[in-house]
């Protein structure tokens, strides 16, 4: 059951950005079918400032609707965010402002990685991303940040992803909300938020006819995308994997607050950079 109120604080690039919280109506603890506000409001008026996501540009106005936003629409509760901050993919991070939390940054280079089956990994690391997308680990000490995707050794098929590395028992894969060149932290939100779906309608979907969701992530591709052409041709040739449930689409997109600083002529909007595909672990 929900809490009849729920907050955390939301940062951006390291930085604060807003509040995020859900609450019953009227204030009362929700009961099963009961309906919860789901709301979201900036704390800057700085139009240049990075997006909480791709449908959700800054604002003074408060973002309020009746169903929780698509980029959390997986969890039983906003109360998990904190706990999985390590863990989450872009350039979001959470914390509850009652009981703020400092996890000390533990790098693991790769003669250890060497050296651990995934079980024992995820004994070090905790629980993996929020959607299952393998376990987050910093190889790099010259990094501030998580550079890599562990997985236990993935199949043949999942082996010509880009950057796959095969490190004693684990599969590895570069981080692709993250570029080692500039060491900046990248957007990165799954396909289905820019569709449009919470996330039992995304399964639902594919679950149906692919050319159901062909046809609608073809149209979300060239609503957020560049290259359209190139891009869908990707999508296409790994749809049968999605489908499947081994790989998930994600967008990576700079955020303006980061181009703004080297670049003060981009406009202030998301650069979508393309799609990432990332393999779902099946523990």
């Amino acid at each position: 059951m929900h809490n009849s109120n729920q907050l955390v604080q939301v940062f951006n690039l390291g930085r604060p950005s807003g509040w995020l919280g859900a609450q019953s109506a009227w204030g009362k603890p929700a009961r099963t079918g009961g309906q919860f506000q789901h709301w979201f409001q900036y704390t800057s008026r700085n139009p240049s400032q990075p997006w909480f996501s791709l449908l959700t540009p800054p604002s003074q106005t408060l973002y309020l609707q009746s169903a929780a936003f698509p980029a959390f629409s997986h969890l039983g509760s906003l109360a998990e965010l904190p706990a999985c901050s390590n863990q989450w993919l872009g350039t979001l991070s959470f914390a509850n402002p009652d009981a703020p939390v400092v996890r000390p940054r533990r790098i693991l280079p790769t003669s250890t990685l060497q050296t651990l089956t995934f079980a024992e990994l995820l004994n070090r690391v905790g629980d993996p991303t929020p959607l299952h997308h393998g376990l987050l680990v910093q190889t790099d000490r010259r990094y501030g940040t998580a550079d890599t995707l562990a997985y236990p050794a993935l199949p043949d098929a999942l082996r010509a992803l880009p950057g796959h590395r095969q490190v004693g028992a684990l599969s590895l894969l570069p981080r692709p909300d993250f570029n080692p060149t500039t060491q900046q932290r990248l957007g990165a939100e799954h396909l289905h938020c820019s569709m449009g779906l919470h996330w039992h309608d995304w399964e639902k979907l594919l679950g149906g006819p692919q050319k159901a969701l062909f046809s609608m992530a073809c149209e979300a591709i060239r609503t957020y995308g560049r290259q359209h052409g190139l891009l869908i041709a990707q999508f296409k040739s790994h749809l049968n994997l999605i489908c499947s449930g081994a790989l998930n689409p994600y967008w990576i997109y700079q955020q303006p607050g980061a181009m703004q600083a080297s670049h003060p002529s981009q406009p202030s909007r998301p650069q979508v950079m393309g799609l990432a595909y990332l393999p779902k672990l099946s523990v």
